[in-house]
């Protein structure tokens, strides 16, 4: 694996820790978290998502990201995917009323747009309360490697590359080819700890 290769959380310990993690951190941050999680979206996205943004008709669930890295493009929801992302979506719906639709969908206790500061802030705060930290008290994993941990899972599922690049929102596939890569490297690792019974030996 070479540096500049996405960095996935490969140890699922570690994984259900983040989860826990997820679940217990507070409010709009959960739910920021979760979207992030399922998704793979970029936490500059999730920040800047308006009410607009938000579509949950049956069959259509869907969220629009508007001027982003690549240009506006559209990220599918499914309940089998992203069951808690909606289920939050819909609960926090309901929860901010009716604020206007070009308003900031995540508002900080000051009312303005959540920053990406304030939400790597949080995460800080979410896996420091989760023991995941290093010796220096640094979060042992980033926002970003969430959506590098998406893309691997979705890979392993069967999604097609094709497919994981209008997830991720890549403008080309060779950005979303290394984690076709990293979905080998963690195959192999994963065999590497593979104990096969011995066959008894047979003389006949």
């Amino acid at each position: 694996m070479t540096a500049t290769m996405p960095r996935i959380i490969a140890s699922n310990r570690d994984l259900h820790r983040v989860e826990q993690a997820i679940r217990e951190a507070p409010q709009p941050y959960r739910l920021m978290f979760t979207i992030l999680r399922e998704t793979g979206m970029r936490a500059s996205e999730v920040c800047t998502l308006q009410v607009r943004d938000v579509v949950l008709e049956p069959g259509r669930e869907q969220l629009w990201v508007r001027g982003g890295k690549t240009g506006d493009r559209v990220v599918t929801l499914t309940t089998n995917t992203h069951g808690r992302t909606l289920r939050g979506l819909r609960a926090y719906l309901k929860q901010i009323g009716d604020r206007p639709l070009a308003a900031a969908l995540f508002l900080s206790n000051r009312q303005t747009q959540v920053s990406y500061d304030a939400l790597e802030y949080q995460w800080q705060q979410a896996l420091t309360q989760a023991a995941l930290t290093d010796a220096h008290g640094k979060a042992r994993y980033t926002l970003h490697q969430l959506r590098h941990t998406r893309a691997t899972e979705l890979l392993e599922a069967g999604l097609r590359l094709e497919d994981v690049q209008r997830v991720l929102g890549h403008k080309s596939i060779k950005s979303t080819q290394v984690y076709a890569a990293i979905s080998d490297t963690v195959l192999r690792e994963r065999l590497m700890d593979v104990r096969l019974p011995k066959r008894q030996r047979s003389d006949g």
